[in-house]
This record gives C-alpha cells, sequence and structure tokens, in this order.
C-alpha cells in the first residue's frame, strides 16, 4: 500500500517538474470469469486533458500455463470514448483464455503509471463495473514505493444462501504463486482464520466463494470478513469481491475492488472533520455503508440537508467488527426531503481525519 500522504507528494512534484521522473508504461489486469463477457472501456483523456496522441494501446490474452497466446494493438488518436470486448478480440482462443493484460505505452510523459479504465462484466442478467484495481509495476523503485507497506484487504461483506453467496477473486501477477491465503472471519463473539493454499501460473485467476469457509450453523451471523493475501514482487494487487449467483448456465455478480485494512496504519490530515457529496436516485435504493478499516478513530457520520439541518446517522470506530450502514431512503422518507443531491459530513470524535475513510456508496434496484 502506498499512503495517501505520499501520493499527494508525487502528484504535486510531477506537475512543478513534469520532465523528471517520467512514467511511459500505464497498465492494468483484467480478470475473466465464468459466464461473463469482459469489457473495458475509457474516455481518451490521454488527448483530452494533456493533448497527447502519441499513446498506443495494447492487449494481450494469457492462458491456463500463463504464456500470452495473442495481443491485440491500436493507435490512441481520437477525442471519444474507446469501447473493447476483450472476448470479441479474441475469439477464436475465447476457451483458453483466463485473463488479459491491457498496457498503454507512450513516447511522451503519461505521468500516471495506473489509467483511468473501467473493467466490466456483463452477463444476460447483470452488468458489474468497477475502476481498474489492479497491474504489474513499471521498475524496482516503483514496487517499493507500491509495496512498502503491508496490510489486508478489506471491506468485503459476508453473504450466503441458496441463490448467492459472497466472493472474490484472486488475480496473480507476472511470476508463479505457490503460496497460502488467509481469510479472517471476525464476529462480535469469535475470530476464525482459514488458511487457504493457492498456487497458479502468471496472471492466473481463481475465485473463492466464502460459503465454503463458514459452517452452515455460522452463515446467519454479521461478520467482518479479511484477508491477507502473498506478497507479489512487481505487482500491485487488489481482490475483485462481491455477491456471485450458484448458478451454473448463466452467473450473475455485483461486486467492487477490495479496500485496504489500515487499522493498524497511522496516517491523518491535518484536520479532524471531511465531508462528500452523492447524488441520490429517487426510483432506486440509496445506500451508504462505512467499514471499521480506518486508522484508529471514531467517526461520527451525518448528513448535512439542504436547508442545512444536520442528521447523525451513527459512529464508526475503527479497529471493530461492526459496519455502519446508512438508508439514505428512510433519512429522506422521515424529513420529508425533495433534492437530488445530499452531503455526508465525517468528523473524528478522538483526533485528526483518517486519510482514508473506507465506504461503499450503493445504488440499487428496489425490487432486489
Amino acid at each position: 500500500m502506498k499512503s495517501i500522504l505520499a501520493q499527494e507528494k508525487d502528484r504535486t512534484l510531477y506537475h512543478k517538474y513534469p520532465n523528471k521522473f517520467s512514467v511511459h508504461r500505464s497498465s492494468l489486469l483484467v480478470s475473466k470469469i465464468r459466464g461473463l463477457k469482459s469489457k473495458i472501456t475509457f474516455l481518451n483523456h490521454f488527448v483530452i486533458k494533456r493533448n497527447n496522441d502519441q499513446v498506443s494501446l495494447k492487449i494481450s490474452a494469457y492462458n491456463k500455463d500463463g504464456r500470452c497466446i495473442d495481443t491485440y494493438y491500436e493507435e490512441l488518436k481520437e477525442r471519444k470514448v474507446y469501447n473493447f470486448d476483450l472476448d470479441l478480440y479474441f475469439f477464436k482462443q475465447k476457451k483458453y483464455v483466463i485473463s488479459y493484460q491491457v498496457e498503454f505505452f507512450s513516447s511522451k510523459n503519461l505521468f500516471i503509471p495506473y489509467p483511468a479504465v473501467i473493467v466490466e462484466h456483463v452477463s444476460e442478467s447483470s452488468h458489474n463495473v468497477v475502476h481498474s484495481f489492479n497491474r504489474v509495476l513499471n521498475d524496482s523503485e516503483e514496487d517499493m514505493k507500491i509495496n512498502s507497506t503491508k496490510v489486508k484487504e478489506a471491506a468485503i461483506e459476508y453473504f450466503a444462501n441458496d441463490k448467492y453467496s459472497s466472493s472474490f477473486i484472486f488475480h496473480n501477477g507476472q511470476k508463479e504463486c505457490n503460496d497460502n491465503l488467509k481469510i479472517i472471519f471476525r464476529s462480535k463473539n469469535k475470530l476464525s482464520k482459514k488458511n487457504v493454499p493457492i498456487k497458479l501460473k502468471p496472471f492466473g485467476t481463481k475465485l473463492f466463494s466464502l460459503k465454503d469457509y463458514i459452517p452452515k450453523d455460522e452463515r446467519n451471523i454479521k461478520k467482518i470478513v479479511t484477508v491477507e493475501v502473498p506478497k507479489q514482487d512487481f505487482f500491485y494487487g487488489r481482490l475483485l469481491t462481491g455477491v456471485i449467483s450458484n448458478k451454473k448456465k448463466y452467473v450473475d455478480f455485483g461486486g467492487n475492488h477490495s479496500f485496504y485494512d489500515s487499522s493498524n496504519i497511522k496516517e491523518y490530515f491535518q484536520n479532524n472533520d471531511a465531508f462528500m457529496l452523492y447524488p441520490f436516485f429517487e426510483n432506486y435504493q440509496n445506500k451508504l455503508t462505512f467499514y471499521p478499516i480506518n486508522s484508529k478513530s471514531n467517526l461520527e457520520v451525518s448528513i448535512l440537508l439542504p436547508n442545512k439541518k444536520k442528521i447523525i446517522c451513527g459512529n464508526i470506530k475503527s479497529p471493530s467488527y461492526e459496519s455502519l450502514e446508512i438508508d439514505i431512503n428512510e433519512i429522506f422518507k422521515i424529513n420529508k426531503i425533495k433534492s437530488s443531491l445530499y452531503e455526508i459530513r465525517v468528523k473524528n470524535l478522538i483526533g485528526k481525519i483518517p486519510s482514508r475513510i473506507n465506504h461503499q456508496y450503493i445504488v440499487a434496484n428496489k425490487n432486489k
């Protein structure tokens, strides 16, 4: 994990000194999930934001042996949104492909080694969208910056029934992995750990269903889940985590990348509060879930209404075993609010505000 303060320092420096420590490769990996199509979408911000029309895209497809079996190349010249259905580009090799690597190259400075690309996984009944979240690192300097602090992956919610179950996908980097990962379940009265062996070739992926690691009589107990993953050199990896259907023929998947468990990291900004603005979608479920994985803190979470009225929603303590779930629809209903926007205020009652405040913004169909 790279600290937020270090990220801000580097961001300031590359704006101040654009000719120093230049970046010429930016990349991401895309997991292939059985029963789902794999796609990527991105705005050509290289041209629009930096007037750089010398960027090339290379997509590589990998098989179960970790070998690159085909590639695709294109120069990105247009001011538009690019869409790539990866399975169509490698249609002849489709049944052999287990993952993709997407790389951007330029003779000009790209400034940032991770691209603003949306990864999509699509089936007949689901469409999951997540920002790029893992990549092969460019050099040893980046490896030292990114992997200097090791933390657990978190914000993984446990859920299981006959139709759906919580899961996560581990994506391997460019080297073979023969190690163990540790799944940690924490509830009010119990802490349990499961060591799971994992053996993968380069660029391999593996789906883990959490219901396989919890006894049936404990599946209704609320749990905080974290995962300790093996260290991988020259690789920045997060888990793709969410709820996946147990169906064999058609697969539904909804999820996000994992968050950092920063509860053992002491990193704070100088002030003691923060705020976020979110849209409100009237005909949908609107929820926020805060996780107890921030730097040590006791955060008071409130909503500031358009009339400046403040409503306390609850507290989230880190570290702890309880998340904070906020039903925005219910708050709007009780307070008779008609607005397309709301402001969330967060204040640390015991000190400065953590540099990371981990939470999910959820918009969902009311009928599901």
